[in-house]
């Protein structure tokens, strides 16, 4: 056979060029599952997505220090990540007013009335908290709340038309 190999000649440089490549395949393989273990150690919520990391605190902090009499000042924060949250309600139920945290996570109010009075911290995806502050006539006052997430699991939730 002047130009053809036998089937024995090509099953052996088969056979060749595998056992040379045995050692790539095994590194391979290897390194896959040290990378796959390295990322396992990431923590996860209960969906097994990534949870974002926390934020650095913002420079501008002081504004909490400075807190006028009469007034209250609500923070909030995730119970994970102490990112603070934007868009939750702060709700006097007594007086009925409320405010919704800012950019900074930071809900404001102003000339409240002295005394006790009960408030409510809600926003969707996390459970509410109820506290009581006290107006005082000489300083301000302030609320640090730590929102922990609703325990909704909707990993295989598809939605179709």
């Amino acid at each position: 056979m002047s130009g053809v190999e036998s089937f024995d000649e090509l099953g052996r440089r088969w056979r060749t060029k595998l056992l040379a490549m045995n050692p790539c395949i095994v590194v391979t393989v290897a390194l896959g599952l040290v990378l796959g273990t390295a990322c396992k150690s990431i923590p996860r919520d209960e969906c097994e997505r990534f949870l974002p990391a926390p934020s650095a605190p913002a420079p501008d902090a002081k504004f909490i220090t400075n807190v006028e009499p009469r007034s209250f000042l609500g923070v909030a924060l995730d119970s994970v990540t102490k990112n603070r949250l934007i868009g939750v309600g702060f709700v006097f139920q007594d007086l009925q007013i409320f405010a919704y945290t800012d950019s900074l996570g930071v809900a404001r109010f102003r000339d409240l009335p002295l005394g006790w009075h009960g408030i409510a911290i809600r926003r969707i995806g996390y459970e509410s908290r109820r506290d009581s502050i006290q107006v005082s006539p000489s300083s301000g006052t302030v609320g640090v709340y730590e929102l922990p997430r609703r325990k909704v699991h909707t990993c295989d939730v598809v939605i179709t038309k």
